[in-house]
């Protein structure tokens, strides 16, 4: 193995007088302070440091050479990366997918949502994926993200103090049934179920603790075992000699939740000690185990298999080369259309008119009812006013309508140019999604999807392209869940198509579909309007 560089701050902490010494956590921080805080925070802890790496952005090595000697560093068993600034997008995922696949990696970044949206400092914006790529990208790598500093920590701890879990199931013993009530909402909130729960009476004393314990720890239908436990107790209770033999031999993990004054403080050393995961309240226990239910998940998670489906990429590529030799960047619906269709993304059928009675017979030939919209490269300034109609139930308000838009059209833009009027299939009322793909300058292509209901992607799921036919159901069950199974196949391949095309064009910068039209079952789904940003200094870039 080549030697770590030389932005190398320490060796290996050497061994003190503590059974639970964990050496194998290793930093890699782009804030020397952060990284001196860490590592007397994990001493007082009883975490071993491997080693600590601070990568400056500016010199040295950079960030993904770094990650990616760690992730061959027999000594490292867990990466923990504090990130201000990512210098090499591509280089990065390529380091993270491989320190994935040998060790956890967990992540922390100095920004937030509101700070990336602020923008407050543009040069970091730039060297910074926005928060919602960076998700996309340590979900699809499997490496933890955490959303805060006490979660990055208590992460480290529990991943080094406890074996991965076969699934989300915690038997939970708790003195007292208001505290386990409490946890169980809590661990719920975490993504956990709280498959066994068990709350002996105080005046049990710790044999009764003891027993539940035992009974919790043997049965196959839990997977992790966690203790919350309110002191003092009325009898004396050791929390290492009721937990130290059930962690020594358990296959589970085994948590502890002390709650209480100074009695608490002390126990919680003492597991720390002991080689025990332990927390001072229920939030940061579920919190933590859930970082751990995550990480033996994504190791379970089956190989990626990307299968690219039959497109017309011959045709695409001519529509897109076009639209940049004649200086467009914004396609509209019109013009974005055939480039949708050629990768079997369907949209209304339609015909181009040049007058009213033109549309009238293009109309006659589609089938009332029909939908109109105005073609010209001048209606981005048309805002405030229609110009499409979306459902003409005969020719007496299709002429209605063409007159108006064309006779608004050139009262309100008179130096505009009309190419004419567009007359397509309206579509029926159905379940409306909003999908689209936005380019990252450092992360790629990120796919989006989400109910249209409330006009807003704030709360859609979202993904790096190209995605897997699975990945792309769960996209659709997270970001819109009320869209019936039975459409989810069809939706599935519409982002699959999206991300193929997204993988073949980095010349697109931007697609949209708003709405994307659930049709009833037998019926696929339709890009009802579209829109496209083309960037060409992109291909020199990907």
């Amino acid at each position: 193995m080549p030697p770590l560089p030389t932005v190398d701050r320490y060796d290996p902490m050497p061994d003190v007088p503590c059974a639970s010494r964990f050496a194998g956590v290793s930093l890699l921080t782009h804030s020397g302070p952060m990284g001196e805080t860490v590592a007397t925070w994990m001493a007082s802890r009883g975490l071993g440091l491997a080693r600590m790496i601070h990568a400056e952005e500016e010199a040295g090595p950079g960030d993904a050479p770094c990650l990616a000697l760690l992730a061959r560093h027999p000594e490292t068993r867990i990466i923990a990366c504090y990130l201000e600034g990512i210098s090499d997008g591509a280089a990065w995922l390529a380091a993270l997918q491989e320190a994935t696949r040998r060790k956890p990696v967990i992540l922390l970044t100095a920004e937030t949502e509101s700070w990336y949206q602020q923008g407050v400092n543009r040069e970091l914006r730039r060297r910074m994926p926005s928060p919602e790529v960076f998700h996309a990208a340590c979900d699809r790598m499997g490496a933890l993200r955490a959303s805060h500093l006490q979660e990055w920590l208590d992460a480290m701890l529990i991943l080094a103090r406890a074996p991965l879990p076969a699934g989300n199931r915690i038997a939970l013993i708790a003195t007292g049934t208001t505290l386990a009530s409490l946890t169980v909402a809590t661990l719920r909130d975490h993504g956990l179920q709280a498959a066994t729960v068990s709350h002996p009476d105080w005046s049990a004393g710790s044999a009764g603790l003891r027993a539940a314990v035992a009974t919790a720890a043997s049965n196959p239908d839990t997977d992790v075992v966690l203790t919350v436990i309110t002191l003092p107790m009325p009898e004396p209770l050791d929390p290492v000699a009721l937990l130290a033999p059930l962690a020594a031999v358990a296959e589970k993990p085994v948590c502890a939740v002390l709650l209480g004054g100074e009695a608490a403080q002390s126990g919680l050393r003492a597991l720390d000690q002991a080689g025990i995961a332990g927390f001072p309240t229920p939030e940061r226990a579920a919190a933590a185990m859930a970082m751990l239910e995550a990480q033996g998940r994504s190791l379970r998670r089956a190989p990626r298999v990307i299968t690219p489906l039959p497109v017309d990429a011959a045709l695409a590529g001519e529509r897109i080369r076009l639209a940049l030799q004649t200086g467009q960047h914004h396609l509209s619906d019109f013009e974005a259309r055939p480039i949708l269709a050629a990768y079997g993304i369907a949209v209304p059928a339609g015909e181009r008119a040049a007058t009213v009675e033109e549309a009238l017979e293009a109309a006659a030939r589609l089938g009332y009812p029909v939908a109109l919209q105005l073609l010209s490269p001048d209606s981005r300034q048309a805002r405030g006013w229609t110009t499409r109609y979306p459902r003409l139930t005969n020719p007496a308000e299709l002429r209605d309508a063409c007159d108006l838009l064309t006779l608004r059209f050139a009262s309100r833009i008179p130096a505009g140019r009309m190419d004419g009027l567009f007359v397509e299939q309206a579509i029926p009322p159905g379940e409306l999604l909003l999908m689209g793909m936005q380019r990252d300058e450092q992360f790629g292509p990120l796919l989006h999807v989400a109910s249209a209901a409330p006009r807003s992607l704030s709360d859609a799921r979202r993904q790096l392209a190209p995605i897997t036919a699975g990945e792309a159901m769960a996209m659709l069950a997270a970001g819109c869940p009320e869209i019936r199974a039975d459409a989810r196949p069809d939706l599935a391949e519409v982002l699959q198509r999206l991300g193929q095309l997204a993988g073949d064009f980095p010349e697109i910068a931007r697609v949209t579909i708003a709405p994307l039209v659930v049709r009833p079952a037998g019926l696929g789904p339709v890009a009802s309007e579209c829109a496209m940003l083309l960037a060409p200094e992109r291909e020199a870039q990907c």
